[in-house]
């Protein structure tokens, strides 16, 4: 059973268990409801549960994850970027879904600060150089900043697909 460190509300807000004192943790765990809360790796159901060793966590409704085990890490890493932002007091959303004139799209995580509405798109998996270019054409369709945060391999792909890119345009 994958212990998460966080789950998902329906409208993409973090819910952390360190946030709930042990009489709310436990009239949670009684309280929710199938669907309340999402996995932040394959978005299917997930429940509050505590430990034997009393540690707080989420879990999978179905006992499995739907996803690779990439997901590990893209939850792991989702996770640090926004217990981060919270340190610095902004509120961040997991999986947000935004449609309109420039296509679907789906951010991994999103804020706003001020005027500036910002994306981070944490990838693991490969992916062509153009569909980096397409997805970003679309946040920048929306006005959103995106910003990628790629795994070790997939960074040094996709900085000579980019290097290639340049000189081709250049």
């Amino acid at each position: 059973e994958m212990m998460l460190p966080f789950a998902v509300t329906i409208d993409g807000t973090p819910i952390f268990p360190e946030d709930f004192s042990e009489p709310e943790w436990q009239s949670l765990k009684e309280s929710y409801r199938v669907g309340e809360f999402r996995t932040p790796c394959c978005a299917t159901p997930a429940i509050p549960k505590t430990s034997i060793n009393q540690v707080r966590f989420f879990a999978h409704h179905s006992d499995e994850c739907v996803t690779s085990p990439e997901s590990v890490w893209h939850v792991s890493t989702k996770d640090r970027i926004v217990r981060e932002l919270r340190i610095q007091g902004v509120h961040a959303l997991i999986e947000k879904p935004v449609s309109g004139d420039a296509g679907r799209l789906k951010s991994d995580v999103f804020f706003e600060v001020g005027q500036r509405k910002i994306s981070i798109e944490v990838q693991h998996s490969y992916q062509t150089f153009r569909e980096y270019i397409k997805r970003q054409e679309k946040y920048s369709g929306y006005g959103i900043e995106n910003y990628w945060l790629l795994y070790p391999s997939r960074y040094s792909t996709t900085l000579k697909s980019l290097a290639r890119f340049k000189l081709q345009k250049d």
